[in-house]
Protein backbone atom coordinates (compact mmCIF):
# COMPACT_ATOMS: atom_id res chain seq x y z
CA UNK A 1 0.00 0.00 0.00
CA UNK A 2 1.46 3.11 -0.64
CA UNK A 3 1.88 6.18 1.55
CA UNK A 4 -0.62 9.30 0.90
CA UNK A 5 1.16 11.95 -1.00
CA UNK A 6 0.72 13.98 2.23
CA UNK A 7 3.17 11.47 3.66
CA UNK A 8 5.93 14.00 5.31
CA UNK A 9 9.61 12.81 4.04
CA UNK A 10 12.93 14.56 4.67
CA UNK A 11 14.49 13.67 1.42
CA UNK A 12 17.62 15.75 2.85
CA UNK A 13 18.15 13.47 5.85
CA UNK A 14 17.23 10.39 3.37
CA UNK A 15 20.07 11.44 0.78
CA UNK A 16 22.53 11.81 3.45
CA UNK A 17 22.04 9.14 6.03
CA UNK A 18 21.74 6.27 2.94
CA UNK A 19 23.68 5.67 0.24
CA UNK A 20 23.12 4.07 -3.15
CA UNK A 21 25.71 1.11 -1.95
CA UNK A 22 23.53 0.65 1.04
CA UNK A 23 20.18 0.18 -1.45
CA UNK A 24 22.09 -2.09 -3.85
CA UNK A 25 22.90 -4.21 -1.19
CA UNK A 26 19.66 -4.70 0.53
CA UNK A 27 18.51 -5.77 -3.04
CA UNK A 28 21.38 -8.04 -3.34
CA UNK A 29 22.68 -6.41 -6.08
CA UNK A 30 26.42 -5.57 -4.68
CA UNK A 31 27.26 -9.06 -5.76
CA UNK A 32 25.88 -9.11 -9.23
CA UNK A 33 28.66 -6.04 -9.62
CA UNK A 34 32.22 -5.96 -10.78
CA UNK A 35 34.59 -3.12 -10.60
CA UNK A 36 35.68 -0.90 -13.28
CA UNK A 37 38.37 1.35 -12.14
CA UNK A 38 35.92 3.50 -9.88
CA UNK A 39 32.45 2.28 -11.29
CA UNK A 40 30.86 -0.84 -10.59
CA UNK A 41 29.45 -2.46 -13.86
CA UNK A 42 26.79 -5.51 -14.70
CA UNK A 43 23.76 -6.87 -15.56
CA UNK A 44 20.27 -4.35 -15.29
CA UNK A 45 18.26 -5.31 -12.22
CA UNK A 46 15.18 -2.62 -13.96
CA UNK A 47 14.77 -4.39 -17.04
CA UNK A 48 16.68 -8.06 -16.11
CA UNK A 49 19.55 -7.33 -18.64
CA UNK A 50 22.27 -9.68 -18.97
CA UNK A 51 24.93 -7.86 -20.88
CA UNK A 52 27.09 -7.40 -17.73
CA UNK A 53 28.20 -4.10 -19.15
CA UNK A 54 25.05 -2.22 -19.42
CA UNK A 55 24.44 -0.96 -16.08
CA UNK A 56 26.74 1.54 -14.64
CA UNK A 57 27.28 2.65 -10.69
CA UNK A 58 29.05 5.00 -9.13
CA UNK A 59 29.44 4.75 -5.64
CA UNK A 60 31.06 7.87 -4.98
CA UNK A 61 28.62 10.59 -6.51
CA UNK A 62 25.67 7.89 -5.85
CA UNK A 63 24.61 7.45 -9.59
CA UNK A 64 23.46 5.00 -11.87
CA UNK A 65 22.80 4.68 -15.21
CA UNK A 66 21.50 1.88 -17.79
CA UNK A 67 23.08 1.68 -21.58
CA UNK A 68 20.89 -0.95 -22.32
CA UNK A 69 17.07 -0.68 -22.84
CA UNK A 70 16.29 1.51 -20.36
CA UNK A 71 18.72 3.94 -21.36
CA UNK A 72 18.50 6.45 -18.55
CA UNK A 73 19.26 6.89 -14.82
CA UNK A 74 19.55 8.77 -11.73
CA UNK A 75 20.59 8.44 -8.17
CA UNK A 76 19.24 6.42 -4.74
CA UNK A 77 16.13 7.31 -4.84
CA UNK A 78 15.13 7.03 -8.72
CA UNK A 79 16.37 3.30 -8.69
CA UNK A 80 14.22 2.09 -5.74
CA UNK A 81 11.20 4.12 -7.76
CA UNK A 82 12.17 2.00 -11.04
CA UNK A 83 12.74 -1.07 -9.22
CA UNK A 84 9.37 -0.82 -6.75
CA UNK A 85 7.61 0.53 -9.80
CA UNK A 86 6.36 3.69 -7.74
CA UNK A 87 7.15 6.96 -7.99
CA UNK A 88 9.98 9.03 -6.14
CA UNK A 89 7.50 10.50 -2.88
CA UNK A 90 6.84 6.38 -2.08
CA UNK A 91 10.41 5.40 -2.44
CA UNK A 92 11.44 7.70 -0.05
CA UNK A 93 8.91 6.74 2.35
CA UNK A 94 10.29 2.96 1.54
CA UNK A 95 13.77 3.77 1.89
CA UNK A 96 12.86 6.13 5.45
CA UNK A 97 11.06 2.70 6.48
CA UNK A 98 13.88 0.07 5.46
CA UNK A 99 16.80 2.44 7.00
CA UNK A 100 15.13 3.61 9.72
CA UNK A 101 15.20 6.88 8.94
CA UNK A 102 14.01 9.55 11.26
CA UNK A 103 13.67 13.55 10.96
CA UNK A 104 14.33 16.04 14.12
CA UNK A 105 12.15 18.25 11.85
CA UNK A 106 9.43 16.63 11.53
CA UNK A 107 9.24 14.72 14.71
CA UNK A 108 9.33 18.62 15.91
CA UNK A 109 6.31 19.62 12.77
CA UNK A 110 4.66 16.66 14.29
CA UNK A 111 4.11 17.76 17.47
CA UNK A 112 3.37 21.31 17.07
CA UNK A 113 0.53 19.50 14.95
CA UNK A 114 -1.10 18.33 17.61
CA UNK A 115 -1.30 21.75 19.47
CA UNK A 116 -4.02 23.90 19.66
CA UNK A 117 -2.60 27.45 18.05
CA UNK A 118 0.65 28.03 16.85
CA UNK A 119 1.48 30.68 19.58
CA UNK A 120 2.11 29.75 23.03
CA UNK A 121 -0.75 29.57 25.72
CA UNK A 122 1.13 30.35 29.10
CA UNK A 123 4.64 31.79 30.56
CA UNK A 124 6.48 29.28 32.58
CA UNK A 125 7.73 30.71 35.76
CA UNK A 126 10.00 28.94 38.65
CA UNK A 127 8.79 30.48 42.09
CA UNK A 128 10.12 30.72 45.54
CA UNK A 129 7.00 31.19 47.30
CA UNK A 130 8.33 32.99 50.37
CA UNK A 131 10.80 34.38 52.15
CA UNK A 132 13.75 32.62 53.65
CA UNK A 133 16.52 32.44 56.01
CA UNK A 134 19.90 31.37 55.17
CA UNK A 135 21.12 28.85 57.20
CA UNK A 136 24.63 29.72 56.95
CA UNK A 137 24.48 33.66 57.41
CA UNK A 138 21.24 34.20 59.19
CA UNK A 139 20.37 36.67 56.70
CA UNK A 140 16.64 36.57 55.58
CA UNK A 141 16.41 36.08 51.70
CA UNK A 142 13.47 37.24 49.56
CA UNK A 143 11.01 34.77 47.30
CA UNK A 144 11.45 35.53 43.72
CA UNK A 145 9.66 34.90 40.22
CA UNK A 146 11.89 33.44 36.98
CA UNK A 147 11.00 32.78 33.83
CA UNK A 148 12.43 29.75 32.53
CA UNK A 149 10.27 29.18 29.66
CA UNK A 150 7.01 28.87 27.20
CA UNK A 151 4.12 26.39 27.41
CA UNK A 152 1.38 25.39 24.63
CA UNK A 153 -1.65 24.15 25.80
CA UNK A 154 -3.01 20.85 23.26
CA UNK A 155 -6.13 20.05 22.04
CA UNK A 156 -6.29 17.50 24.66
CA UNK A 157 -5.64 19.92 27.39
CA UNK A 158 -2.46 18.78 28.12
CA UNK A 159 0.95 21.10 27.80
CA UNK A 160 4.17 20.98 25.97
CA UNK A 161 6.33 22.91 27.78
CA UNK A 162 9.57 24.30 26.31
CA UNK A 163 12.26 25.33 28.97
CA UNK A 164 15.29 28.22 28.42
CA UNK A 165 16.60 27.32 31.74
CA UNK A 166 16.29 24.29 33.87
CA UNK A 167 14.54 25.19 37.56
CA UNK A 168 16.40 25.45 40.23
CA UNK A 169 14.82 24.37 43.96
CA UNK A 170 14.97 26.24 47.09
CA UNK A 171 15.09 24.53 50.47
CA UNK A 172 13.09 25.88 53.59
CA UNK A 173 13.57 23.74 56.71
CA UNK A 174 14.75 20.71 54.89
CA UNK A 175 11.57 21.39 52.71
CA UNK A 176 11.89 22.36 48.49
CA UNK A 177 10.39 25.88 48.37
CA UNK A 178 9.97 26.23 45.02
CA UNK A 179 7.11 25.20 42.38
CA UNK A 180 6.62 25.70 38.68
CA UNK A 181 3.96 27.92 37.51
CA UNK A 182 2.17 28.36 34.20
CA UNK A 183 0.71 31.90 33.69
CA UNK A 184 -1.64 33.17 30.50
CA UNK A 185 1.07 34.37 27.97
CA UNK A 186 -1.30 37.20 27.05
CA UNK A 187 -1.26 38.52 30.71
CA UNK A 188 1.01 40.88 30.55
CA UNK A 189 0.10 43.79 33.22
CA UNK A 190 -0.27 41.86 35.78
CA UNK A 191 2.96 41.40 38.26
CA UNK A 192 3.82 38.07 39.74
CA UNK A 193 2.23 37.88 43.34
CA UNK A 194 4.29 38.80 46.04
CA UNK A 195 6.56 36.29 47.98
CA UNK A 196 5.16 35.17 51.49
CA UNK A 197 6.69 36.25 54.99
CA UNK A 198 9.47 33.89 56.85
CA UNK A 199 8.17 32.65 59.96
CA UNK A 200 10.95 34.39 62.14
CA UNK A 201 12.69 31.33 64.80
Amino acid sequence: MSAPKSYPVDYTQIRRLVSLTMVLSRYGLIETLTRSGQQLRGPCPIHSGTNKRQFVVNPRDGTWHCFGNCSRGGAMLELVAELEKVDVHEAAVRIAQWFAVSSPHLATTERRSKMSAVSPSFKVFTVSDREWKDPKTGEIKKGWWTRIGTAFENKDGSHNVQLDALPVPTIYDGAVQTRIVLRPYEDEEQDPEPPKKAARK
